[in-house]
């Protein structure tokens, strides 16, 4: 597979270390040819690329184009609603797939590799893409990621293990996606302390 990349999913159970809001994360690892020394692997290494800013999430909404801004405040206001008192700050930064992404996260996790240190991420995360608005909820529930039990009623959307793209809000059941992101909090409450 010369000059090829594959990427691949980890759907063993993750194992959560409680910070402010334990949950569950998505762990991506990437593999090269043999010889390539472009970029890093593993997990870590590709959440590492993502940081947490000091800028705010409201200042990245309301610098979206017009056209966009009123579709991305309302998913806003629906995550922040489900999951009430978590953390609502701005990640940039490379995501999976090579791409430069901000992203607002919800709520705090800390998640351990299958090797190397833990790393860093959020709860849930909303991110505006070129022709699709993208929620990532990193919950797991009875050794499944939350998502997939919920695929089926969200609606006309795309999911992944946990990720879910969608053109507007109006694509969506948003009872069903309003309960998903509530269930990830109740699968992670946020620690004591």
């Amino acid at each position: 597979m010369s000059g090829s990349e594959v990427w691949w999913m980890s759907l063993g159970p993750p194992t959560p270390i409680p910070l402010s809001n334990a949950m569950h994360l998505v762990v991506v690892q990437r593999t090269r040819p043999e010889g390539s020394t472009r970029g890093s692997t593993g997990a870590a290494a590709s959440l590492a690329r993502m940081r947490r800013v000091s800028r705010s999430p409201d200042d990245v909404l309301a610098a979206l184009p017009d056209d966009v801004r009123p579709d991305m405040v309302r998913m806003d206001a629906l995550i922040s609603e489900a999951l009430p008192g978590r953390s609502r700050v701005v990640w940039e930064g490379v995501f999976w797939g090579g791409t430069e992404q901000q992203i607002i996260g919800y709520g705090d996790l800390l998640q351990p590799p299958a090797r190397g240190e833990a790393v860093e991420w959020f709860v849930a995360g909303l991110a505006r893409q070129q022709k699709a608005i993208s929620v990532y909820v990193n919950a797991v529930d009875d050794g499944r990621y939350l998502l997939s039990a919920y695929a089926g009623r969200l609606g006309r959307a795309r999911t992944g293990s946990a990720s879910l793209s969608f053109r507007r809000p109006e694509d969506l059941d948003l009872e069903a996606f309003t309960e998903l992101v509530r269930r990830a909090g109740e699968l992670c409450p946020p620690s004591p302390g």
